[in-house]
């Protein structure tokens, strides 16, 4: 994260930004020495309102921030890249993708990442998911032990039936 803050804040001042949103340049230098949530969601705002109604603008980095807000426990944030995976996998061309299940399997292991992390905010503490790697690989870990457990559980299943 802080390496991306330092690119960020670096490619800002030399588009002339410093004069235009200083408060992003601060948001940014207080993002870069810390991991706290509220850091992040103040430059993910700032962004938004520099952005205004043009959709694309600033797309790369909101987005940006909305993994590190996932990754780092915004039940919210997760549920919108949950969201966003699903929406991925229920557009695409199912017929053109080799194994086209990965966004599903991503869209679930957000939704893990969310329900542990609304547990831990709204309910004793217990096993969560362990935040040592980086955002995707995460996720991608994440959804690859929930896809795990799925197939054991449908081999089962089928064996029952049988």
């Amino acid at each position: 994260m802080a390496h991306f803050w330092f690119l960020l804040r670096r490619h800002l001042i030399e588009n002339g930004y410093q004069n235009t949103s200083p408060e992003l340049l601060e948001a940014l230098e207080r993002a870069k020495t810390t991991t706290d949530v509220e850091d992040v969601r103040i430059v993910e705002q700032i962004l938004a309102n520099l952005a205004g109604d043009e959709a694309g603008a600033f797309r790369e980095e909101r987005l940006r921030c909305r993994l590190y807000l996932g990754a780092l426990g915004d039940s919210g944030a997760a549920l919108e890249l949950a969201m966003d995976a699903l929406g991925a996998a229920y557009r695409q061309e199912w017929h053109m993708v080799g194994d086209g299940s990965l966004p599903v399997w991503r869209s679930l292991g957000w939704l893990a990442q969310a329900a542990t992390s609304r547990s831990r905010q709204n309910l004793a503490p217990g096993a969560a998911i362990a935040s040592m790697l980086p955002p995707d690989d995460r996720v991608v870990s994440i959804a690859h032990d929930l896809r795990t457990r799925v197939e054991r559980c449908l081999l089962e299943l089928n064996a029952v039936g049988e």
